[in-house]
């Protein structure tokens, strides 16, 4: 859905760079921020025991379903997975055009 998009538009290869803040990551990682997305790295944070993980080196953001996207410092592309609700990711809010 989001990566088709962005692919269509003549990001293949390079959807993850093109949502990613042009600061803020770790040497390398930075992005274009083509959208507006402005997508940081703020890592993921466990539930259960507080650890915070890849921050600065990566950001997970939650989808509709179970699944969360994920952008890393060393790649241009949008990951894909699924987790449990043990881990807390970031969350992106839209306002619709109206």
């Amino acid at each position: 859905a989001l990566a088709s998009e962005i692919v269509s538009h003549g990001h293949l290869g390079i959807e993850g760079r093109a949502l990613k803040a042009t600061y803020g990551w770790l040497e390398g990682g930075a992005g274009t921020d083509v959208y507006g997305f402005s997508a940081l790295p703020g890592g993921a944070r466990h539930a259960e025991n507080g650890l915070i993980y890849n921050q600065g080196f990566g950001g997970d953001w939650w989808t509709p379903s179970s699944h969360h996207l994920f952008l890393l410092q060393t790649s241009d592309l949008i990951g894909e997975g699924m987790t449990d609700k043990h881990f807390w990711f970031s969350v992106r809010c839209i306002k619709d055009s109206e």
